[in-house]
């Protein structure tokens, strides 16, 4: 009975796969020119909390914010994230712990320590981790 299934279905899913591994395939290639995840070492996490009724005023901080983290040839990969209302995660990717060290003391989180006050409800928390595995898609 399984034997007769596999006859008809795995023909069928071929077919689907078919044209989805001509594409993956294609950006296996671009994976390989992007050698900078293979040497991603060190990363950290920020928690940021807001204060009541600062809550969109931080995510909208945070979105502002992106272009300083783009322009951090340091940093391989940055992410804002909230959540719940009031808490918020920056979490960044770095080549090495050289690396993250320049990123705390970049245009970022200069402009994050001025409006700190303004926007948080205590200090933001820093934890350094060591990244294990990393992977990133390639957006279109």
């Amino acid at each position: 009975m399984a034997k007769r299934i596999a006859k008809v279905v795995w023909p069928a899913l071929n077919e689907v796969r078919r044209p989805l591994l001509k594409r993956y395939r294609g950006n296996a290639a671009r994976s390989r020119q992007s050698s900078q995840w293979r040497r991603v070492k060190a990363g950290h996490i920020v928690w940021l909390e807001a204060k009541r009724g600062k809550e969109k005023e931080l995510a909208d901080f945070l979105r502002a914010a992106l272009p300083l983290a783009r322009q951090e040839t340091a940093t391989v990969s940055c992410y804002a994230i909230r959540f719940g209302g009031s808490r918020c995660v920056i979490f960044a990717a770095f080549a090495d712990e050289d690396d993250r060290r320049a990123h705390l003391a970049g245009r970022f989180f200069m402009v994050l320590e001025e409006r700190c006050g303004e926007l948080l409800a205590k200090p933001p928390t820093i934890e350094r981790g060591e990244v294990l595995a990393a992977k990133l898609a390639e957006f279109r």
